[in-house]
C-alpha cells in the first residue's frame, strides 16, 4: 500500500499557504503598528513644539506686562504679583478643566488613530 502522492500535495501546499498567510498579517501587523507610532509621535511633536512657543510668548508677555506695570507703580513688585495671581487662577481653572481640556481630546486624537482605520476597512469589505 503505497501513501496517496496528491494528497500529501494538497496537505503540504495547505501548510505552506497557511504560513505564508500568517506571515502576511504579521507583516501588516507590523506596518500598521509603524504608521500609528508614527501618528502618534508626530502629534506629541507638534503638541510638544505649540506648547514650548506658547511658554515662550508666556514669558515675553509676562515682562512686558511687567514693565508696564512699573509705569504705573513705579516698582516692579505690584507688577509681578498681580502676574502671579494671574497664574495662579490660571492654573486652578487649567486644573479643574484638565480633562475636558486636555484628557479627552487625546483620547479621542489617539482612539481615532488605533481605530478609525479598522471601521474604514469594515466599511470598504461591506460595500464590496
Amino acid at each position: 500500500m503505497e501513501p496517496e502522492k496528491p494528497q500529501d500535495d494538497k496537505y503540504l501546499k495547505f501548510v505552506k499557504d497557511v504560513q505564508k498567510y500568517v506571515e502576511l498579517q504579521l507583516d501588516m501587523l507590523r506596518l500598521n503598528l509603524v504608521e500609528k507610532l508614527s501618528q502618534i509621535v508626530s502629534y506629541l511633536a507638534v503638541v510638544i513644539v505649540g506648547i514650548f512657543l506658547i511658554m515662550t510668548a508666556f514669558i515675553y508677555f509676562s515682562m512686558a506686562f511687567v514693565h508696564w506695570m512699573q509705569s504705573y507703580f513705579n516698582s516692579m513688585i505690584p507688577g509681578f504679583l498681580i502676574l502671579g495671581v494671574f497664574f495662579i487662577i490660571l492654573f486652578v481653572v487649567f486644573f479643574m478643566l484638565r480633562k475636558k481640556l486636555f484628557l479627552n481630546p487625546m483620547i479621542k486624537k489617539f482612539s481615532g488613530i488605533f481605530f478609525n482605520d479598522f471601521s474604514n476597512e469594515e466599511e470598504k469589505s461591506d460595500e464590496q
